[in-house]
């Protein structure tokens, strides 16, 4: 149909009678037989355990007939497109020409008395058939990774949403994000939506969803946009949110094979993920009858679609166990329920299904630490996507919302990069998980990585040496964890500090990498203190903190130094919501 376009509705039907008719010439001159031979033959595909045998063979098809049949379709075809092409020899092109739709339905379907104002109508059964599936009032869907962007039409502009569908980012109702796009970009058409709806149509403003593609496109490919739509939205009122969807924490979705909701528990999305996971074993028990057969199952079929959807939940040992239990129950062909703690008499012991083959077992693991093991592969793919981009244009879009909420629950103290270096058994740590920005998935990522954690990097740095945490870092020789250090009192003081922006060791040093003096850093904080309304720290404690400093630079004179400004900052984009 690319090549014959317009002459495709005139041959197509003409087409299709020829091939039925001569398929049934030439099955009718020369039928099909089947081949068979007899040959019984038996073989040990795991010694003790399942013998295979084989009692022939049946050829099905045949590759003559085959090519006989393409060449009838490829015939036909070409015989009724050049009759077209001698009868109709100036056809007239299409009348429109649309993205969105596929060839045949481009030139098959009669779009006479369905274009209005350079805007095609399509009816909903003829979306799904052209491959569109179409929502009411929605323009356009395109996920990429773990971000949906939705092309939403509300009144006479287009909207722009996105949804994150996994617990990196929380879902709850402020973040399904809408931002009006700039109707320059994304203008709308003039079209009589009520009448099309009273006939229960849906509109497809081709030219409207292509622009806002390319918006969407050119706008997460762009940090700063990212960065000032995340802030518009999360700091709209939710009264201003427009609500779009029916999905609530009693009524999750699903989305790439993950149960979505606001705030949706981790025990909720493992009771739907097991649930699935008892449903898939029940089936094959009735297909899988050697203990070969069914460990096979397990391994290429129930399991990784099982641990990809956990790797989403934080790792629980009591719900691991009802997973070990599931194959268990399986494996010894009763009953599966995973709750249930009485089975029949098993002939294998736990330990040695759970044993390597090596060792003699039957090659499975405890879930417990697949789980773990699945929490920890994500926790190394999101610290990489934030703390070592892979671009310059920063971190990818997908972890920037994660990203930002880490930012406030560690604001004032610094990026969530360097939390990273902090110290991860310390008071302040623990209470950090505990903030509402910290979903549960997060927390057990926090706590995977500061197990894993063994050298502050992993590579030489790139970026000057004393560019490192100064609050909260393990890894500052002779300094670490200097906020765990201060006392109760002295506390506030680090966070008037950290409130003004003094988070790196940098901070504190000249130009010449040489520490302020006491006297003139002291008068200089607190006079940025008043200017912000903040409580200034002590003198006393300014040169205690100055002298715990001087054990690694040198300090400067008074005179002749540059004046000392605070370091640009930018506030935490959530600040506020």
């Amino acid at each position: 149909m690319v090549v014959t376009q317009q002459y495709t509705p005139a041959y197509v039907f003409k087409c299709n009678f020829m091939v039925w008719g001569l398929s049934a010439l030439l099955s009718l001159a020369s039928p099909t037989t089947h081949t068979a031979t007899l040959d019984r033959k038996c073989e040990f595909s795991h010694v003790d355990f399942q013998l295979v045998c084989s009692n022939g063979t049946v050829a099905i098809g045949s590759i003559s007939r085959f090519l006989a049949l393409v060449g009838v379709c490829v015939g036909s075809v070409a015989v009724c497109y050049l009759l077209e092409r001698v009868l109709h020899p100036n056809l007239p092109p299409a009348s429109q020409n649309s993205l969105f739709l596929a060839s045949s339905a481009k030139y098959v379907f009669d779009a006479a008395r369905w274009i209005d104002h350079n805007v095609y109508y399509i009816d909903p059964s003829s979306a799904v058939i052209n491959g569109i599936l179409s929502y009411r009032e929605i323009g356009f869907e395109r996920c990429v990774k773990e971000v949906c962007l939705y092309v939403k039409r509300v009144e006479d502009s287009m909207v722009l949403l996105t949804v994150y569908v996994d617990d990196i980012t929380p879902m709850d109702p402020n973040r399904w994000r809408q931002v009006p796009i700039d109707q320059d970009s994304c203008p709308s058409s003039r079209v009589d939506a009520a009448k099309f709806r009273e006939a229960g149509g849906h509109a497809v403003a081709d030219d409207d969803i292509a622009r806002c593609e390319a918006v969407a496109d050119a706008f997460y490919k762009n940090p700063e946009d990212m960065d000032a739509f995340i802030e518009d939205i999360l700091l709209m009122p939710h009264s201003q949110v427009y609500e779009l969807t029916s999905i609530r924490q009693g009524k999750p979705g699903v989305a790439v094979g993950i149960l979505v909701a606001p705030n949706l528990p981790p025990k909720t999305r493992f009771t739907y993920v097991i649930d699935k996971f008892i449903a898939r074993l029940s089936l094959w028990c009735f297909k899988a009858r050697t203990l070969a057969g069914k460990i096979a199952i397990l391994h290429s079929i129930c399991l990784p679609v099982l641990w990809y959807q956990l790797s989403f939940v934080p790792a629980d040992k009591s719900l691991a166990k009802l997973v070990d239990n599931a194959m268990l129950q399986f494996l010894h062909g009763e009953e599966i329920n995973p709750s249930s703690s009485t089975h029949v008499l098993r002939l294998i012991k736990k330990d040695i299904v759970f044993m390597s083959k090596h060792a003699g077992g039957l090659g499975l693991h405890h879930a417990l630490k697949l789980w773990e093991q699945h929490n920890r592969a994500v926790m190394i793919r999101c610290v990489k996507a934030f703390a070592v981009p892979s671009s310059r244009a920063g971190i990818p879009s997908w972890i920037t919302p994660g990203y930002f909420l880490l930012e406030k629950a560690f604001h004032p103290w610094g990026s969530p990069r360097d939390l990273l270096l902090a110290c991860g058994h310390s008071p302040f740590l623990k209470t950090l998980k505990k903030s509402p920005n910290v979903t549960p998935m997060w927390s057990t990522l926090l706590s995977s990585w500061f197990e894993a954690r063994w050298t502050p990097f992993g590579f030489p740095s790139s970026a000057p040496s004393w560019r490192v945490p100064l609050w909260h870092n393990s890894f500052l020789p002779g300094l670490e964890n200097l906020y765990d250090h201060c006392g109760t009192s002295t506390q506030p003081q680090a966070l008037t500090l950290a409130s003004l922006g003094i988070t790196q060791v940098a901070h504190l040093l000249t130009p010449c990498e040489r520490l302020w003096p006491p006297g003139l850093l002291f008068d200089t904080v607190r006079r940025l203190c008043v200017r912000s309304n903040l409580e200034p720290p002590t003198k006393k404690w300014i040169t205690i903190l100055t002298t715990k400093l001087s054990t690694l630079f040198e300090v400067a004179s008074e005179s002749n130094l540059p004046p000392f400004h605070l370091p640009p900052r930018r506030p935490p984009l959530l600040e506020g919501s």
